[in-house]
């Protein structure tokens, strides 16, 4: 048998398959790029057996379809929505659609992504939860750029209201995507010029800095790293969201500016989600690093900074699917200038 995974921005899939199933597959792709002439590729895909590596990078030309290597698939960008479902002889492995305008996917074999798998998700709610995610995503396509000012503007007044902003000195913050988000970049630059500490996450591999496994799928973690105004024009988009990260300031062998390395405490911590309720609950983007980043910073001081979640109004829930390991916010700020607690 065979492990196949079907992986996109939003939502990873799994089956097992027999010999015989992989190779229509392969086939089926393979026929799905040569039926579609002068098409433009949007992104670049691949897909592979177990034991084997990626081998080409295909963005164009297809190359020779040998079946006993790794085969390239082109995706091409639609207007409309599309429907991918593989046809094997002893599993059909289904998937939602999705916009090709809007996101990527790969295929591959199954490795860790980038993002850990949140610990102990039950299939039912992890289920549900990405259904959540899809339908909120779809929801919050149509926001254009000036809507996003305007309503990450409408969360920074009300977050200028907050007490546990004003008053903290230790701020972490998060660098948004540019689409669909919060721009935290006016977050940002309101707390340091207001003489505020701010952190930004670092996505860093465990082993650098011998950082526990917190489940058996984690490959990685976040960091949190102080940064100053003249830090953030230099920070280079990383990872699978291409969202700029700081860098790791050393003296000597000595990290100088990582929040936990260095033993600081944090006032207040602002958490991006896919979607919030009134009663303070979030709902990430299934990876479940600020979950493990919030149990890191309570086993190291014994206690939590203060949690606040922004997002957009579109992103308000009445309830949302969660696991035990799912932590509650103290406050959540929508762009429409509410304001919840808990």
């Amino acid at each position: 048998m065979i492990r196949f995974t079907f992986k996109t921005s939003i939502a990873n899939c799994n089956a097992d398959i027999d010999e015989k199933s992989w190779y229509e597959i392969k086939l089926a792709m393979f026929l799905r790029v040569k039926i579609s002439p002068g098409t433009q590729p949007s992104a670049v895909h691949s897909f592979t057996r177990e034991s084997e590596q990626p081998t080409h990078n295909v963005c164009g030309d297809w190359p020779n379809p040998d079946f006993s290597k790794t085969l390239g698939v082109v995706a091409w960008r639609r207007s409309m929505a599309v429907r991918l479902a593989f046809k094997t002889s002893c599993t059909v492995l289904s998937l939602l659609s999705w916009k090709g305008d809007e996101f990527g996917s790969e295929i591959t074999d199954e490795v860790e992504t980038e993002e850990p798998i949140a610990e102990g998700s039950s299939s039912s709610i992890s289920n549900s939860c990405t259904t959540l995610r899809k339908t909120v995503q779809a929801r919050l396509s149509p926001v254009t750029q000036k809507e996003l000012n305007l309503q990450s503007t409408k969360v920074l007044a009300a977050l200028g209201q907050l007490p546990q902003y004003t008053n903290a000195n230790s701020v972490a913050l998060y660098m948004s995507m540019d689409s669909c988000e919060v721009k935290t970049d006016l977050l940002i630059r309101d707390a340091l010029q207001r003489g505020k500490k701010v952190y930004l996450p670092r996505i860093t591999e465990l082993a650098r800095f011998d950082d526990f496994k917190r489940h058996a799928n984690q490959k990685s973690c976040l960091h949190f790293l102080q940064v100053h105004s003249a830090d953030l024009d230099k920070m280079v988009p990383r990872g699978k969201y291409q969202l700029r990260e700081p860098d790791f300031h050393v003296s000597g062998d000595v990290v100088t500016n990582d929040l936990l390395l260095s033993g600081t405490k944090l006032d207040l911590m602002i958490l991006p989600g896919v979607a919030f309720t009134s009663s303070c609950d979030r709902l990430g983007h299934g990876a479940g690093f600020y979950d493990d980043f919030i149990k890191r910073y309570v086993e190291k001081h014994s206690n939590k900074p203060y949690l606040l979640g922004i997002g957009l109004k579109e992103q308000l829930e009445p309830s949302l699917p969660l696991e035990s390991h799912d932590e509650k916010l103290d406050c959540v700020i929508l762009g429409n200038g509410q304001i919840f607690h808990k």
